[in-house]
């Protein structure tokens, strides 16, 4: 794959990296790609066959960082004119900031002559291209590829067991009392790190990142139907953190309204050994959108 380094500022001064791959002929279409939890823009083998396969269809390719890259990072963040360091990374990651992130690259790429936009989530990005779609509705955004996408309230509740509800409170306790980006005790989650205020926003029962819950499809999010745009879901049977992958696409189609589930076989959480088919049902979905 070749490309790019790019970077981009967040309208809170944070500075961000990704990596864009263009395809042989000009073009005006892009697919904005988004890591998991504690993720990056480059380590998952497969972004590099989805860029080919992207690229192959006459899109370009951006894969790029989020602050919740990593589990505290820290990022250069240019201040009042002075440049320092932010920590942040998933431990001290915000719902909202889900906006500031994907609408600075978005800004980016318009910048740089793209103003047809698909975008493309792994895991817990599925949840953010979603919230960020349903939250702003760009006319910019033709499409939305969600690859594995996660119940990822379901994690916390099963990690803290019992005591999820007695967390959420010391977690809302501390933020009230100005410590909220103090970190929780490592038993409480399931994540490596994580802060009161991160805990709280992001698994409260009023939470809007509770976009997958499988476990509770009768309770499903509004933001789902916010979606007026083609959806690409792909999921894997061999999936360890999806508990019913089949029973979660059929929930996803009857949510979403224009959906398009695919079910790969003995594909895992990260596509190994599946590649091939990946980029056969991308491209696919892609061509259909030209339609």
């Amino acid at each position: 794959m070749i490309g790019e380094l790019v970077r981009t500022t967040t309208k809170d001064k944070l500075k961000l990296q990704g990596f864009l791959s263009l395809p042989k002929d000009p073009t005006k279409k892009v697919v904005l790609h988004i890591h998991g939890l504690e993720g990056n823009f480059y380590e998952n083998e497969f972004i590099d066959y989805l860029a080919e396969a992207v690229n192959e269809k006459g899109f370009a390719f951006c894969s790029v960082n989020t602050r919740g890259a990593g589990v505290l990072t820290d990022f250069v963040s240019d201040q009042e004119g002075t440049k320092s360091y932010s920590s942040v990374g998933a431990a001290r990651e915000l719902v909202n900031d889900i906006i500031l992130d994907l609408q600075a690259w978005i800004d980016f790429l318009n910048k740089r002559g793209f103003n047809y936009f698909i975008l493309s989530g792994h895991s817990l990005g599925t949840i953010k291209v979603v919230y960020y779609q349903a939250t702003k509705q760009n006319p910019k955004v033709k499409g939305i590829i969600i690859l594995e996408p996660v119940d990822y309230v379901s994690f916390a509740e099963q990690a803290a067991g019992k005591n999820f509800s007695q967390y959420l409170k010391q977690a809302k306790k501390m933020i009230n009392k100005g410590k909220g980006k103090e970190l929780l005790p490592d038993n409480w989650h399931f994540l490596i790190k994580c802060s009161a205020q991160t805990y709280w926003d992001w698994f409260n029962k009023n939470s809007k990142a509770r976009i997958f819950e499988f476990n509770n499809p009768m309770k499903p999010s509004p933001l789902l139907k916010k979606i007026k745009i083609p959806v690409l879901a792909i999921m894997g049977d061999k999936d360890k953190y999806i508990k019913n992958p089949k029973t979660a696409l059929e929930y996803l189609h009857q949510q979403l309204k224009y959906c398009t589930p695919v079910l790969i076989k003995n594909a895992d959480h990260w596509y190994n050994k599946t590649i091939r088919k990946l980029r056969e049902e991308i491209k696919n979905w892609i061509s259909s959108l030209s339609k």
